[in-house]
C-alpha cells in the first residue's frame, strides 16, 4: 500500500512539474532559444514604452537611421486608428515569437486591450470603447553598429563643432562582429 502511495505521489509531482513548465514556456519564462527569450523581453518592453507613452524610448528599438525618421505617435495612430493621447493600452501579452529559416528575422505576436479614452457617453453612463487587439512586431538581426550614427554623420557633427555622446560607445560595436535585434520601422506597428 505504501508503494502505491509513493508511485501516485511521484506521478502527481511529474504532472504538476509538467504543467508548471508548460505555463512558464507559454509566458516566456522558460525558453530553450535565447533569441526567443530576448525578443519576448524586447517586445514586452517596447509595448510598455507605448503603454506609458515614452515614444522617444520606443524609437530606440530601431536602427539609428530609422530612429531619425520614426514618428511613434503617427505609427500608433496608423496601427490603432486612434490618436496616441486617447489610447490606453492595457493587458499586454507576448503570445509567441517565430523565426525565418535564416534566424535573422523574427515576428513577435502581441495581444493587448486598447481603450479609447473619452469615448463613452457620461450622460448615458457608458464606458469607454475597448477592444482586444492582435499585432505583430517584426524584428531583424543587424550589426550592432547600426544603433549608432554612421561615420559620415559623426564626421559632419565634428566639422560642425557638435559633440555626440554616442562617439565613445561606437568604438566597441563597430570593431566587433556583434549583432543585435532591431524593430523594422517600415513593417512594425501596422
Amino acid at each position: 500500500m505504501a508503494g502505491v502511495k509513493k508511485i501516485a505521489l511521484l506521478l502527481l509531482l511529474v504532472l504538476v512539474s509538467g504543467i508548471v513548465a508548460l505555463v512558464a514556456q507559454q509566458r516566456g519564462l522558460l525558453s530553450s532559444n535565447p533569441d526567443r527569450a530576448m525578443l519576448q523581453r524586447l517586445s514586452q518592453r517596447f509595448m510598455e514604452d507605448l503603454q506609458y507613452k515614452d515614444f522617444s524610448k520606443a524609437a530606440l528599438y530601431h536602427t539609428y537611421e530609422d530612429q531619425q525618421k520614426a514618428d511613434i505617435g503617427q505609427l500608433i495612430q496608423r496601427m490603432f486608428l486612434v490618436k496616441p493621447e486617447q489610447l490606453n493600452i492595457r493587458n499586454v501579452r507576448i503570445v509567441g515569437v517565430d523565426f525565418d529559416s535564416s534566424g535573422d528575422r523574427a515576428r513577435a505576436f502581441v495581444t493587448c486591450t486598447n481603450e479609447v479614452l473619452n469615448s463613452g457617453d457620461k450622460a448615458k453612463d457608458e464606458k469607454n470603447r475597448a477592444k482586444q487587439v492582435e499585432a505583430i512586431l517584426y524584428w531583424h538581426r543587424r550589426p550592432a553598429r547600426e544603433a549608432y550614427p554612421s561615420d559620415e554623420v559623426l564626421k559632419e557633427a565634428v566639422k560642425a563643432g557638435k559633440t555626440m555622446p554616442e562617439v565613445q560607445e561606437i568604438q566597441d560595436p563597430k570593431q566587433t562582429g556583434e549583432t543585435r535585434w532591431f524593430l523594422r520601422l517600415e513593417s512594425s506597428l501596422h
